[in-house]
């Protein structure tokens, strides 16, 4: 049993990240305490940063856990009346355990980060990428600050582009675009803690490049997020990363999707779909909707408000 801390939503496992990698000497390493039994609610994390709160009764307090989304563990049905002033308690949270159950990490999807970790988010790149499609979320990721900031030291995600191959990536309309990073040159172990799958044209190639759509699925089971726009949802549905879940594309290619797909619920006349880990955009100018709001849900609605209005961007919650 832990305790000494009270969590509000829903936890579910994830992988370390990059981002915790560098951030959990904040609001990760002061939980150690709790593995071990009850820990005192002075001194462990920052709640503001680590998006949970103190218990400040007497008795011990079990750490809430949850299976899936909206499921409680066994035996933690209710949650404490203190859960209500956690930031934001009707989102998500996540837990991770780690080097034999000694080490925890809790984050809360929609609360600040600790301090000084900066999501990396990655985006593929492929000839006949839709312009677009993948420069919408390069723009609202790496414009993204809180609320009055401005600096690069200020900024919340870190974006590469990847292509499968180190070489000028020629998208539609003929823009010549050098990637960061290439899956065949060493860089296909690069952990994103978002991945961005854009569309175009060129998806109907490689909806049928075994590789590719393999880093996709490697990547995926290691992301906190992944995100397609457009037909960039094509290559997420050949590795069953879509299957079950709800999903949209571009309008004029629903349809199509939805014949080739039939284990997907596609919907259309909507700017994004969100399934939890996986967040899929209509076409083109949707995926900055979509980024606008993966910003939201993990750093607050005016963080993302702030986003836009930086972009001059009329964002539609």
């Amino acid at each position: 049993m832990w305790g000494g801390w009270v969590l509000a939503g829903t936890l579910t496992p994830y992988p370390l990240s990059p981002s915790e990698e560098r951030g959990r000497a904040v609001a990760n390493t002061r939980l150690n305490a709790l593995a071990s039994g009850v820990a005192s609610p002075i001194g462990i994390a920052q709640p503001a940063q680590a998006g949970i709160m103190p218990f400040m009764g007497t008795s011990p307090v079990p750490l809430m856990a949850a299976r899936s989304r909206g499921t409680s563990a066994p035996g933690n049905s209710s949650y404490p009346a203190a859960c209500s002033s956690l930031p934001h308690p009707e989102r998500p949270l996540t837990i991770g355990v780690y080097s034999g159950g000694a080490t925890l990490n809790v984050r809360a999807k929609g609360a600040t980060m600790a301090e000084g970790a900066l999501r990396e988010v990655g985006i593929l790149i492929f000839d006949g990428v839709e312009v677009l499609d993948f420069c919408g979320p390069f723009e609202v990721f790496s414009v993204a600050r809180r609320l009055g900031e401005h600096g690069d030291e200020q900024k919340l995600f870190n974006v590469r582009t990847i292509a499968e191959a180190r070489r000028t990536v020629r998208c539609t309309g003929g823009l010549l675009v050098e990637p960061h990073l290439a899956i065949d040159d060493g860089d296909a172990d690069t952990h994103f803690d978002i991945l961005v799958v854009p569309g175009g044209q060129g998806t109907r190639r490689e909806r049928l490049n075994g590789p590719l759509l393999d880093w996709i699925a490697a990547q995926d089971r290691r992301t906190e997020l992944t995100t397609s726009v457009c037909t960039g949802a094509f290559l997420l549905a050949e590795r069953g990363i879509l299957d079950g879940k709800a999903a949209t594309t571009h309008w004029a290619s629903v349809e199509w999707m939805r014949e080739q797909y039939p284990q997907i619920a596609m919907r259309a006349d909507t700017r994004y779909v969100d399934e939890g880990r996986v967040v899929t955009a209509a076409g083109i100018s949707a995926g900055i909707d979509m980024s606008l709001h993966v910003v939201a849900r993990l750093h607050g609605d005016e963080a993302a408000r702030f986003t836009a209005r930086r972009m001059e961007y009329e964002w539609v919650e």
